[in-house]
């Protein structure tokens, strides 16, 4: 489904740079970024397009560390099962706050134009074999690198 699509790709750049990756933490130990990767995404008709945000002073050297992060994305069946724990935690937690609650229905609807009713199922439903295929399917061929600089 188009919703699981959307979570097997969250997944993957979660692994890959997310604030508990190991890049992430390398890079923030080395002085490279200032405080953790940010990703964003956004799901369209035949494209996915990804966002990652970073404040550095080593902007070509970051790139490159994150260039050569993401030509290798391999991910094991151990970390799906963690991350999909942690989304299904956090459905948990959403269910405890009416206005997080509030903001998912929202969120849905702008996206989906229905609310998301089988999140659990969904998620319980991710496998690494899914996964894989998809991995096989991302290219960076089309990539934009912007560097906003600081006012002097």
């Amino acid at each position: 489904s188009e919703t699981n699509i959307i979570r097997y790709l969250n997944t993957i750049f979660n692994i890959k740079l997310g604030s508990t990756s190991a890049i992430n933490e390398r890079l923030k130990k080395e002085g490279v970024i200032n405080s953790n990767i940010e990703i964003n995404n956004m799901g369209g008709i035949s494209h996915y397009v990804v966002t990652i945000f970073a404040e550095t002073q080593k902007v070509d050297y970051f790139i490159n560390e994150v260039e050569k992060e993401l030509s290798n994305l391999e991910i094991t069946e151990k970390e799906l099962n963690r991350k999909k724990k942690t989304m299904i935690s956090s459905l948990i937690y959403i269910s405890d706050n009416i206005y997080k609650l509030n903001s998912k229905i929202m969120n849905d609807l702008i996206k989906y134009k229905k609310v998301l009713y089988n999140s659990y199922s969904e998620i319980e439903s991710l496998n690494i074999e899914e996964l894989k295929s998809l991995l096989k399917q991302i290219n960076f061929n089309n990539k934009t690198i912007f560097i906003i600089e600081p006012k002097e």
